[in-house]
C-alpha cells in the first residue's frame, strides 16, 4: 500500500477493503499508520474501527474479533539494496554474516529467527520502528538487509528470500460484532462469486512488473558459468505461438520471444529444432534433445512421458473443432496419453478414436473419419486460418496451462533458472510480445475472440489467468440472455471504450477496401511511461487516462475513420488523409491536446504521446503488414529525442530488413568466428613508441565483405546480443596475443570493448578470467574498455563488476570520458585505471584558451587520480603538440594509424614505434 502523489491510497489491501465496503454496505477512511504496533494502537483506543491484515494468536483473540474467511497471505521478505552484489539468492549464508534490520514488536522476528535457526545462522538483529525507519537504515547503511512483512520491493531496493508464508485477517475489537458480521458476509459473497479476485489485486500489485532482473542462487550461477547450450524441440505450424518464419527460418512467436527473454535474463542458450511431439520424446531419451517448447501441462501425460514441466507460461481454453455444417458428433479424435481425453470422451456418446498427434486429428477430420476432436485455442486458431471449412465451438469451463518440458533426468537447475525467469517477465514486455506477434498473424474470427485477452493471460501468474479465462466462458456460458453484452466484449475495450485490436483489423480493413479513392494512414500511438501514472497516481488515474483517451480519439477521428486500444498505453488508429501537412497538423494538435492534460493532471514530464504512421500504398499488402510498420516507426521516435512521430519510410523499410539479415547471421557468425578484431596503435607521443593498442570489431562477412561496426552494433545493442559480439572480439584478441607471445613479440596491452549489456550479466567476470586463462594470457596485456555512458544505469553493479576485475589483475578503462554523463563524484566511485578522453575534447578543445584551460583541468584531474590519460582522435601534428604542452602523452588516432588487421598489426610490434 502506498500513497499517491494526489494523497490517495492504493494497493492491495485499500482495493481488498473497498471491495468489501461495498459489499457489506460500509463507509471507509483509510488511516494512516507507522507500523503493525502502531495500527494495533489505533485499533485499542477506537481511534480506528477495522485492521485488515492481522495474523491471530490466542493473546489477540482475547482482544479482537477476526474475520472467518482469510483476505490474503503475508511472508517474510528479506530485502538487500539493489546494488548489493554480496547475496545471491536464498543466500542465508551470507545473511549470516551482517547486520539485519527487523520490525520492533513484530511477530516475524520469532519466525525470522525460526528460520536463521533451521538454517544454522545468527545474524545481528538490529530494531527499527515501521517499515519506513527499515528502509531509511537500509539505504543509510546502518544495516545490511531488512525483514518486512511485505510482497513489494521498494525503490533501490531486492528481494532475495521470502520464508514463513501465513494468512492475515480483517480484525475489530471484541466489542463490534456488528461490523464483523457483515464484513464476514461480505468475504463470503467474494469468495463465492468472485474467486479469483486475491488473485487479480496480487497479480496488480506484487506480480514481479518493475522488470528487474531475477536473482538466481550460487548453485544456479555455478551452473550458467558454464555457458550451457540446450535443444528446444518444437511443432511446427504454431503461429503465433511458434513457428519458423517461411523465407528466414527464423524462430518466431510469442514463445520464441518469451525464451528470448529467458536467454537476456539468464544466459542460457537455446537452439531451437523442429519435430513432432512423438519425435522430440525419442530424442530426448537419446540426450539429443533437451526441452519441449511447450506441452499441455497435463500431469498424467507427464508422469508417462517421465516429463518434468515448468511453470505455466500461458493459460489457454480448449474448443472443440468439427466441420463446417456436419453432422452429430459420432467419432471424435483425442490425444493418446493424455488424462484429459478420458473427460472429454466421457462427455459423449461417439466412438473415440486416438491418435498420435493433433496433425493426425485434423487430416482424419478433414478426411471425414471423425467428426470432431478437442484442442487448445492458438492450435484451433492456427488450424481454422489454413482451414476454413473449420468450425471452432468454444467449450465452457475447460482451460489448459501451457509450459516448457525437460526429461526428469535433465539437471533441475535448469528448470529452477527457467522458473525464475518467467516470473520475472513484465507486464511491460509481455505487452510488448503479444502486440508484435498479434500484429504479424493477422486478423481473427469471431469465435476466437478470447484470444485477444491474450495479453491478459499472459502478463500475470497462473492464478489470475485462470480466472480471467474462467470470467470469459462463463459470460459464454450465458451468451443466450445477454448476446449483445458479448458482443460487446469481443470489440469493444472495457476501459477505454474504444474498440480493441480485432474491432481495429474489422474496421480498417473495412474503410480501406470500402473507400479506395482515399489515401489512408494507419498511425501506431503510445503514452510513453504510461506506467509512471499508474505508480505515482494509482491505477484509478490510470484507467482514467485511458478512458479520457479513448473520448480524445472518438472525437479526434471523423466519419470514415476508427481508432482503437490495443494495449497498455497503445492505440491505434486508421485514417483517411489527404496530404502530409494535413496529417501532420492533426497529430500536432492532439499531441498538445495531450500534453495539456498531462500538465493539468501534474504528470512527470516524461509522459508524453508519440506515434508511427505507415501510410497505406498497396491495398494487396494484409492490413497487418501496414500496423506493423507503423508499430516499427513508433518504436523508432522512442528513440529520438524532440520527435513525437516518425512516417514509416523506405529507410525504415531497409533498416527493418537489414536488422532482421543481421540478427538472423548472429549465430552463425559468431560460431564460424566472422568478428574479427582490428587494432589502433596507442602512441606515446613524445618519442612515437608504441604503449598499446585498442581491439575494434570488424564483421568479415561472407557476401558483404568487410563491414565496420556503425553498421552492426547498435542492431545488436538493441536486440540484446551485443555480448555475443563482445566476447567474440575478447576471445579473438586473446588468441592474437596468444600466437604474437608465441612468435616472441614484445606485446603490448589490448584494451577490449564491452557493452554494458555484457558487464551485467552474471557470469561476465568468470568468462572474462576462464578466457584469459584458457589462452594462458597475463592479466596484464589486457584492458576492459567500457563506455561512460553505460554507467547511466545501474553504474553501481557495474562498479563492482570493475572492482572484481581489478582485484583479478585486470586494467579498467573508461572511454568517451567527458561526453556529458560524468561526475566527480561518480570518477571516484568508479576508479578505472585509464580514461580516454572523448574526441570532442580534441577536436573542438584545442581552439580557444578557456577550451584550453578545461582540457588542463581535466588532465591534472587524472594525474591526482593517478589514472592514466588516452587522447583520442589524434588527426594532425599541431594537436600532438599541443597535448603534450598541456600534459598529455598517449595518443591514440589517424594521425599514427587507422585500425588495422592483426598481420598488420604485428609488424608494428616488432619496430615497437611510429612515426
Amino acid at each position: 500500500m502506498h500513497r499517491t502523489v494526489r494523497d490517495e491510497y492504493v494497493g492491495y489491501t485499500i482495493d481488498y477493503m473497498r471491495e468489501v465496503a461495498q459489499l457489506a454496505g460500509l463507509d471507509l477512511h483509510f488511516v494512516p499508520a507507522d507500523s503493525e504496533l502502531d495500527a494495533q494502537r489505533l485499533l485499542a483506543e477506537g481511534r480506528v474501527d477495522i485492521y485488515p491484515g492481522l495474523c491471530p494468536s490466542p493473546e489477540r483473540r482475547a482482544t479482537y474479533l477476526f474475520s472467518r474467511l482469510s483476505t490474503g497471505c503475508m511472508t517474510g521478505t528479506i530485502l538487500v539494496r539493489e546494488n548489493d552484489t554480496r547475496f545471491a539468492h536464498e543466500d542465508w549464508a551470507t545473511l549470516g554474516r551482517v547486520r539485519v534490520g527487523v520490525e520492533a514488536f513484530n511477530p516475524h522476528i520469532k519466525l525470522f529467527r525460526d528460520k536463521c535457526t533451521s538454517q544454522n545462522i545468527n545474524p545481528e538483529c538490529v530494531q527499527y520502528n515501521g517499515v519506513p525507519a527499515l528502509i531509511h537504515a537500509l539505504d543509510a547503511g546502518e544495516v545490511d538487509a531488512i525483514v518486512v512483512n511485505e510482497f513489494w520491493s521498494p525503490a533501490k531496493t531486492r528481494c532475495i528470500a521470502r520464508f514463513a508464508p501465513h494468512p492475515v485477517y480483517v480484525a475489530t475489537l471484541a466489542s463490534r460484532p456488528d461490523i464483523m458480521a457483515r464484513i464476514n458476509e461480505a468475504l463470503e459473497q467474494i469468495a463465492i462469486h468472485q474467486p479469483g479476485f486475491a488473485s487479480s489485486l496480487y497479480i496488480r500489485y506484487f506480480q514481479s512488473g518493475s522488470e528487474e532482473r531475477p536473482l538466481f542462487t550460487r548453485d544456479e550461477l555455478a551452473f550458467l558459468a558454464t555457458k550451457p547450450r540446450l535443444r528446444v524441440a518444437y511443432e511446427s505450424g504454431r503461429q503465433p505461438i511458434i513457428a519458423a518464419d517461411p523465407e528466414t527460418g527464423q524462430i518466431q512467436g510469442i514463445v520464441a520471444d518469451i525464451y528470448r527473454q529467458i536467454e537476456a535474463f539468464s544466459g542460457l542458450a537455446f537452439e531451437f529444432v523442429c519435430l513432432q511431439e512423438t519425435e522430440a520424446l525419442r530424442e530426448m531419451a537419446k540426450g539429443r534433445v533437451d526441452l519441449l517448447a511447450f506441452v499441455l501441462k497435463d500431469p498424467h501425460r507427464l508422469e508417462q512421458a517421465d516429463l518434468v514441466a515448468s511453470q505455466p507460461f500461458l493459460v489457454t481454453p480448449m474448443v472443440l473443432v468439427t466441420r463446417r455444417n456436419g453432422g452429430p458428433v459420432r467419432r471424435l479424435g483425442l490425444r493418446q496419453g493424455y488424462a484429459t481425453s478420458s473427460v472429454f470422451a466421457s462427455r459423449h456418446r461417439a466412438q473415440s478414436v486416438f491418435f498420435e498427434s493433433m496433425e493426425a486429428c485434423t487430416s482424419a477430420l478433414l478426411a471425414g473419419r471423425i467428426d470432431a476432436f478437442y484442442t487448445n485455442l492458438p492450435n484451433a486458431f492456427d488450424l481454422q486460418r489454413s482451414n476454413p471449412v473449420l468450425k471452432i465451438t468454444p467449450l465452457n469451463d475447460d482451460i489448459v496451462s501451457l509450459s516448457c518440458a525437460a526429461p526428469a533426468s535433465l539437471d533441475p537447475r535448469v528448470l529452477s533458472i527457467i522458473n525464475r525467469c518467467i516470473q520475472h517477465i513484465s507486464a511491460g514486455q509481455m505487452d510488448t510480445m503479444l502486440l508484435d506477434n498479434a500484429a504479424a498473424s493477422g486478423p481473427v474470427t469471431v469465435r476466437l475472440f478470447v484470444w485477444h485477452n491474450l495479453g491478459l493471460v499472459l502478463a500475470g501468474g497462473f492464478a489470475i489467468m485462470a480466472s480471467i479465462v474462467l470470467l470469459v466462458w462463463y459470460i459464454m456460458h450465458v451468451r443466450t440472455q445477454s448476446s449483445r453484452r458479448i458482443q460487446e466484449l469481443l470489440f469493444v475495450d472495457q476501459v477505454s471504450g474504444l474498440g480493441n485490436l480485432n474491432m481495429f483489423y474489422r474496421e480498417a480493413l473495412a474503410l480501406v477496401q470500402n473507400n479506395q479513392h482515399r489515401q489512408h494512414a494507419l498511425v501506431c500511438l503510445d503514452i510513453v511511461h504510461f506506467r509512471h501514472v499508474n505508480y505515482q497516481f494509482g491505477y484509478e488515474a490510470g484507467n482514467r487516462v485511458l478512458t479520457a483517451m479513448g473520448r480524445r480519439l472518438r472525437a479526434w477521428t471523423g466519419s470514415g475513420e476508427c481508432c482503437a486500444r490495443l494495449s497498455g498505453g497503445h492505440f491505434a488508429c486508421c485514417l483517411a488523409t489527404r496530404n502530409w501537412r494535413e496529417l501532420e497538423g492533426r497529430l500536432q494538435a492532439l499531441g498538445e491536446d495531450f500534453g495539456r492534460s498531462c500538465r493539468e493532471q501534474k504528470f512527470d514530464s516524461s509522459v508524453r504521446l508519440v506515434a508511427g504512421i505507415a501510410l497505406v500504398q498497396n491495398l494487396k499488402t494484409p492490413l497487418y503488414r501496414w500496423l506493423d510498420q507503423a508499430n516499427y516507426a513508433r518504436r523508432e521516435v522512442l528513440g529520438k529525442p524532440g520527435r513525437s512521430f516518425l512516417v514509416y519510410n523506405r529507410r525504415m523499410q531497409h533498416e527493418q530488413q537489414r536488422r532482421k539479415t543481421l540478427e538472423e547471421r548472429l549465430e552463425l557468425a559468431v560460431r564460424h568466428q566472422e568478428f574479427v578484431p582490428f587494432f589502433q596503435p596507442k602512441v606515446n607521443m613524445l618519442d612515437g613508441s608504441l604503449v598499446g593498442s585498442e581491439a575494434l570489431a570488424r564483421w568479415q562477412h561472407p557476401g558483404e565483405g568487410l563491414v565496420g561496426p556503425a553498421h552492426f552494433i547498435p542492431v545488436f545493442e538493441a536486440s540484446g546480443t551485443i555480448d555475443k559480439v563482445d566476447f567474440c572480439i575478447y576471445e579473438g584478441v586473446c588468441r592474437c596475443l596468444q600466437e604474437w607471445r608465441q612468435q616472441g613479440l614484445q606485446v603490448r596491452p589490448v584494451s577490449c570493448n564491452f557493452s554494458a549489456i555484457s558487464f551485467r550479466r552474471a557470469n561476465f567476470v568468470q568468462r572474462i578470467v576462464e578466457t584469459a586463462d584458457r589462452y594462458g594470457i597475463p592479466r596484464n596485456l589486457l584492458e576492459l574498455e567500457l563506455t561512460e555512458s553505460a554507467f547511466t544505469n545501474n553504474a553501481q553493479v557495474l562498479a563492482s563488476r570493475m572492482r572484481k576485475l581489478t582485484k583479478e589483475g585486470f586494467a579498467i578503462s573508461v572511454d568517451d570520458f567527458g561526453c556529458g554523463y560524468s561526475s566527480l563524484g561518480q570518477l571516484q566511485h568508479l576508479r578505472p585505471q585509464i580514461l580516454k578522453l572523448d574526441r570532442s575534447f580534441i577536436s573542438n578543445g584545442l581552439s580557444t584558451q578557456q577550451a584550453r584551460l578545461i582540457l588542463s583541468a581535466v588532465i591534472s584531474l587524472a594525474k591526482g587520480l593517478d589514472v592514466d590519460l588516452v587522447c583520442e582522435g589524434v588527426e594532425t601534428r599541431e594537436q600532438i603538440e599541443a597535448l603534450i604542452a598541456l600534459g598529455c602523452q598517449v595518443g591514440q588516432g589517424f594521425y599514427y594509424a587507422r585500425p588495422m588487421p592483426a598481420e598488420d598489426f604485428a609488424r608494428i610490434l616488432e619496430k615497437g614505434f611510429l612515426k
